[in-house]
């Protein structure tokens, strides 16, 4: 399976025709402002108006929030525990085990921030090619060592992933089954070995390869950007409508 990392870029939608510089940084700053809601209401309206904006980019929503999936599998921990040590307002109690409201309200206020960040990121990096946005990075004057370590991420994550497929479909075909026993936990413990060690060869060798066509550290950008009056106006739009929640928040309309 081929995972194409630009496979939305070439549609003509508003924000993919938005120039990029002007994307970033508004973008960005709506997910700051949303970060900073402490209301439930706040935050569901959030993830509401970042649904919009998937909208207006032309990409189903359903796209965006299977890129959700897997951050908030890290934050399960989190989710878990709040519940159960946050203190307040306790809804069940068993034993020595309470499960209090507070800690259930914050678990999902943090889960409709991250949704909704998640979702405004993902906007930013699919309504552009992202040779294109590392290119508006560098005309933003990104430190080149900052640049070097988000595109060789970016795009070697997906190699070493596809690496990891083609091995697992190998193992299968020679019999393994993920079962729960020793001889399965052996067989995934020499998988993520292996993955390492290829990944670790594998950039050695892309390391040499560069040198040897001349790279010196610095990322080559060619791409012009030529901003208009509509990409400021849009701009100011996509900051000033969750600031305005913010406001609304403070204000207490939202409680």
């Amino acid at each position: 399976m081929h995972i194409d990392i630009d496979e939305k870029a070439h549609l003509n939608s508003v924000l993919h025709r938005m120039d990029i510089r002007f994307k970033i940084i508004s973008i960005l700053s709506a997910a700051l402002i949303i970060s900073s809601c402490r209301s439930i209401n706040a935050a569901l309206i959030s993830v509401i108006y970042a649904l919009l904006l998937t909208l207006i980019s032309g990409i189903a929503p359903a796209y965006y929030m299977k890129k959700t999936y897997y951050p908030l599998i890290f934050l399960l921990p989190l989710f878990i525990f709040l519940p159960l040590s946050s203190g307040g307002r306790v809804i069940y109690s068993i034993s020595f085990i309470s499960i209090y409201m507070e800690g259930i309200l914050t678990s999902l206020l943090i889960s409709l921030k991250v949704i909704a960040i998640i979702i405004l990121v993902n906007i930013m990096l699919s309504t552009a090619p992202f040779r294109d946005t590392a290119a508006a990075l560098k005309s933003m004057k990104v430190p080149d060592k900052m640049l070097n370590i988000i595109l060789f991420t970016y795009r070697y994550f997906f190699v070493f992933f596809e690496d990891l497929r083609k091995m697992r479909v190998a193992l299968t075909l020679r019999g393994f089954r993920n079962r729960n026993g020793l001889s399965s936990l052996r067989s995934s413990a020499s998988l993520a070995g292996s993955i390492l060690v290829r990944s670790y060869e594998q950039t050695e060798r892309i390391y040499r390869a560069m040198l040897l066509r001349g790279y010196n550290g610095s990322i080559i950008a060619h791409r012009k950007f030529n901003p208009s009056v509509s990409d400021l106006f849009l701009s100011v739009i996509i900051i000033a409508v969750p600031f305005a929640f913010l406001i609304a928040e403070i204000k207490g309309l939202f409680n």
